[in-house]
Formats: structure tokens, C-alpha cells, sequence
């Protein structure tokens, strides 16, 4: 549900929660099965396509999962836009999927150690801009950011402090969740191409947070796009890939010439 607002600061990174071994990864779609390492030695497993242009640097899109989720939720998506000539990486986030070494599991985690592996979580985006960085066919400075649920408030404040971003989608986009302020990080977005892919049901709250956020800033720079599904399915809505890579193409897809 799309909640409005009042800002508040980003969570302080405080301790990290402690975690167990995790079991092996789990190979995800046609993609490989890559091992990442945050900058406080957290453990995180992630899959990645690699562009299929091998002639020379391809957009990239990180993909965030939903909090309680892992990264199968966005397999669908992260294969489209492989398919669509984007590079794709898609992590477990620490405490979720193949990621729990160094971190509890988060289904068993209180309210408030799920704040701090939230803010924590930041690290674990960083850890995959790295990877991407040491990529010769990423364009580096042509980043993505597609989040889902509470995913999105990772991509809104990912795009607001790396200047390599340049597109943010926001897919079922949650307000104040796990300590994060969205209607914060947007308007300090501030100019940044942004999508709000959202069901019908929510069509009236995506509209008040784009008024918001445009009102504050000044200008006009949230796109939204709708979709027949009603919230529960809209990640099976057969019209969200080309949707939203529609809109990537138009935004961030370099033009080819004629």
C-alpha cells in the first residue's frame, strides 16, 4: 500500500545483526550464480546476466527484492530485460534466499533488528555496483535500479546517492517501511527519471505520491504506469516486462544509429 509521508532521515547503520551458514546457492533462470562480498564481510549470493551485445558496454539493471523475499521474486523481469540487451543482477539481500552468513535469517528476526538489516542492506546494493564496475561490457555509468515492495526505498535512496544511476523503477512501491522515508528519497531525486508500475488498485495513492513529490520539488519527473492486475498479481501481469522495458528503452536505452 502507498502511504504519504513526512520526511525523515535515512536509519543510522548501527550493529549488524549476527547469521548462520547458508545452504548452496540455487542456479536462477539462464543466468550464473555469482558470489558477492559487502563491505563488512557479509556473504551474499546474487544472479547475473551478462549482456548478449559482446561487442562492446551494455546498461545495467540491479534488481531488489521485496523484504521476506529472495531474488527468484524478479526472475521473470531480470530475463526480459537480459533479453532486451541490458546486463541484469539480481541478489539475495543479507538475511534473505542464499545470503545468510553473517546475518540472521530474516523470518526470524524482531521488528527492530529488521530495521537495522534494512538500513544494513545498503551495503549489500554497493556490493553490486562493485561487481558490475569490474565488468568490461557494463556501461557503468548507466545504471537501473528496479525495486519491488519494500525493495523500492533501497532503489529511491541507491539513486539518490549514486551519481551512475540513471533511471529508477519502482514496482508496488511501499511509504515509511523498516525505517526508510520514500516520499523523502524521491524528492531528493530530484530530476532523476522515475517509474511507479503499480495495479489498479493503487493507481489513486501512486498519483498522490507523484503530485508529492512533484509539488516539493518543482518538477516534473514521476512517471506511472498501471497495470489491470490487482496488487497480489502484479508480478505475474503479462504486460509488466514489456511495460517496463519500454520505458527503460525510451529512458536509458542508447540510440542506435541509422
Amino acid at each position: 500500500m502507498l502511504l504519504t509521508l513526512t520526511l525523515t532521515l535515512a536509519p543510522a547503520l548501527v550493529s549488524a545483526p549476527s547469521c548462520p551458514t547458508p545452504e548452496a546457492p540455487a542456479a536462477s533462470g539462464a543466468g550464473e550464480v555469482v558470489e558477492l562480498l559487502a563491505e563488512d564481510k557479509v556473504a551474499l549470493t546474487a544472479t547475473f546476466f551478462a549482456p548478449r551485445d559482446s561487442k562492446g558496454r551494455s546498461p545495467a539493471a540491479i534488481l531488489i527484492h521485496d523484504a521476506n523475499s529472495d531474488r527468484s521474486q524478479l526472475e521473470k523481469v531480470g530475463s526480459y530485460l537480459h533479453k532486451k540487451g541490458f546486463g541484469v543482477i539480481a541478489l539475495d539481500l543479507r538475511g534473505h534466499g542464499a545470503s545468510t552468513a553473517g546475518c540472521t535469517p530474516w523470518s526470524d528476526q524482531d521488528l527492530g533488528n529488521r530495521e537495522k538489516t534494512w538500513a544494513f542492506a545498503m551495503r549489500d546494493l554497493r556490493a553490486a555496483t562493485e561487481f558490475l564496475r569490474g565488468r568490461s561490457d557494463i556501461h557503468t555509468s548507466n545504471l537501473t535500479m528496479v525495486g519491488f515492495g519494500a525493495g523500492c526505498n533501497l532503489a529511491a535512496q541507491q539513486g539518490v546517492r549514486d551519481e551512475n544511476v540513471r533511471a529508477v523503477v519502482l514496482v508496488n512501491p511501499v511509504g515509511n517501511k523498516f525505517g526508510f522515508n520514500l516520499i523523502g528519497d524521491m524528492e531528493d531525486l530530484a530530476g532523476l527519471p522515475t517509474l511507479l508500475v503499480v495495479s489498479k488498485d493503487e493507481r489513486k495513492g501512486a498519483e498522490r505520491l507523484q503530485d508529492a513529490t512533484h509539488d516539493s520539488v518543482g518538477e516534473e519527473f514521476v512517471e506511472i504506469t498501471v497495470l489491470k492486475s490487482k496488487t497480489e498479481r502484479l508480478l505475474s501481469d503479462r504486460s509488466l516486462n514489456s511495460k517496463l522495458s519500454g520505458w527503460l528503452k525510451d529512458t536509458v536505452m542508447p540510440k542506435r544509429s541509422r
